[in-house]
C-alpha cells in the first residue's frame, strides 16, 4: 500500500498510472528511512535533511509540513501495511508538477532485515567505475543530482560480476559506492568522504 499526498492506495492501478509514473521518473529528491518495530531510525536527522533539500530546490514549504505531520504520515503508512512489528525501509519521494512549485509526496515501503541481523562478515566484491565522474560540491548531495551516473555504475558492476562499484568525483577522489556510503574504521576512528566530495547525504 502506498501513500500519495496523505491518500492511501492498495496498488498502483488504483492510482492514476500516469501520475504514478510521473512521480517515480520526475521526483526532485527522495529520502530513505529505516524502520524497525514501528520506530523510525534517526527521524530527526532525516527531517532536517528533508527541509534543507526542499529549500535548496526552491520549494514553497507550507507551515503544515512540519516534523510531526510527516512522521504521522509515515506511521500511518506503516500501520496501513501492517508493518508495525516488522523491519524495512521507507522510500519518501518529493516532487512537484511543472506548472507550480507545490510540494507533493509519495511514501512506499519495502521489508528488509533488522540491523542486528546484517552479516558484518559478508565480503563484497567491487571495482572502481571511472567512465563518468560525479561533480564535487554540495549540490551532488541530493539523491537526484547524479541519478544517471549512479545507475550506469550499478549496471557496470552487474555486467562485470561485481557486487558494487566505487564512484569517483571530478577530482578523482572516492565518493561512495553504488550500494551506499563508504566508511573506513581505523583504530578508534571512523573515516568517510565529506559532503563536499559529492557523496549523498544519508543517515
Amino acid at each position: 500500500m502506498i501513500n500519495v499526498n496523505g491518500n492511501l492506495y492498495t496498488n498502483i492501478d488504483s492510482k492514476n498510472i500516469n501520475d504514478f509514473s510521473f512521480i517515480i521518473n520526475n521526483f526532485n529528491f527522495s529520502e530513505e528511512i529505516h524502520f524497525e518495530n514501528g520506530l523510525l531510525f534517526f527521524w530527526e536527522d532525516h527531517f532536517f535533511r528533508i527541509m534543507a533539500s526542499l529549500r535548496r530546490l526552491r520549494f514553497t514549504i507550507p507551515l503544515s509540513l512540519n516534523k510531526d505531520f510527516l512522521k504521522n504520515e509515515l506511521i500511518k503508512t506503516l500501520k496501513a501495511n501492517k508493518f508495525e512489528n516488522k523491519s524495512g525501509n521507507i522510500k519518501f519521494y518529493f516532487y512537484s508538477k511543472p506548472i507550480n512549485n507545490k510540494i507533493d509526496y509519495l511514501i512506499n515501503l519495502d521489508l528488509s532485515n533488522p540491523y542486528n541481523k546484517i552479516d558484518s562478515k559478508y565480503l563484497n566484491s567491487c571495482d572502481i567505475y571511472n567512465e563518468e565522474l560525479i561533480k564535487s560540491g554540495l549540490l551532488s548531495n541530493l539523491s537526484v543530482a547524479n541519478k544517471t551516473i549512479r545507475r550506469i555504475a550499478n549496471i557496470y558492476s552487474i555486467d562485470n560480476g561485481f557486487d558494487s562499484c566505487i564512484i569517483l568525483n571530478d577530482k578523482k577522489n572516492i565518493v561512495e559506492s553504488t550500494i551506499g556510503n563508504i566508511y573506513l574504521i581505523k583504530e578508534d576512528k571512523i573515516l568517510t568522504p565529506n559532503l563536499y566530495s559529492g557523496c549523498q547525504n544519508t543517515a
